[in-house]
């Protein structure tokens, strides 16, 4: 599986990374969003493809200059091809409002630390998810 990571603490990134390597995913990580080729102006092409440029996107909700839901919600205005039950923003902050809204779009919320299993229960709902949910 194609994973995107958008996270802005590098521990994290790297720790993610491995997890989900580990585990036999091809994982890419941008520690920036508004620097990341999937957001910016990059992502035209990305959205141009007939399939998507990841099969998944696992976001952190606190980052530098955007929050992990902006990040998609824009994402998905540029016309990304993830379909929203496979993406999901992270955080150890969330509180039970910002979880609602999160998931009145779609998204799923990952708590960190991650547990190792919600995570690879959120991956393997990814892989039967259909092509075209949003």
């Amino acid at each position: 599986m194609r994973i995107l990571v958008v996270e802005d603490n590098e521990a994290v990134a790297v720790l993610l990374r491995m997890m989900l390597t580990r585990h036999g995913h091809q994982v890419d990580v941008c520690i920036d969003p508004v620097h990341c080729p999937y957001h910016n102006g990059e992502s035209a092409a990305c959205s141009a493809q007939e399939k998507p440029c990841a099969d998944a996107v696992i976001v952190d909700y606190q980052m530098h200059h955007m929050t992990g839901l902006d990040l998609l919600l824009q994402q998905r205005q540029n016309g990304c091809r993830v379909p929203n039950r496979n993406k999901a923003v992270a955080s150890a902050l969330i509180n039970d409002e910002r979880s609602i809204a999160i998931e009145r779009h779609g998204f799923t919320v990952l708590r960190k630390p991650f547990e190792k299993q919600r995570l690879n229960d959120f991956l393997a709902g990814c892989v039967s998810a259909p092509a075209n949910d949003d």
